[in-house]
């Protein structure tokens, strides 16, 4: 039989599928943090001021970079 291959081949791959959620959320977590830091734009906030002007102080490509990765991560 073939059940112990099996039943390991199944074990293994869950551990390497908690794993990777694993590194996910906390990639997620730090992404999260970055982005409501205090002078932060926010998850969902706008990257312009009441003008329409970029908001100063902040790097709108990463802001922008960690927006994509934490919606797609």
């Amino acid at each position: 039989m073939t059940t112990t291959t099996d039943d390991s081949f199944v074990s293994k791959t869950t551990q390497e599928l908690l794993n990777a959620r694993e590194a996910m959320e906390i990639e997620m977590q730090a992404i999260a943090s970055r982005l409501t830091a205090p002078n932060a734009p926010g998850l969902r906030g706008a990257l312009t001021d009441a003008e329409g002007f970029p908001i100063a102080g902040c790097d709108l490509y990463a802001v922008r970079a960690d927006r994509g990765r934490y919606d797609g991560a």
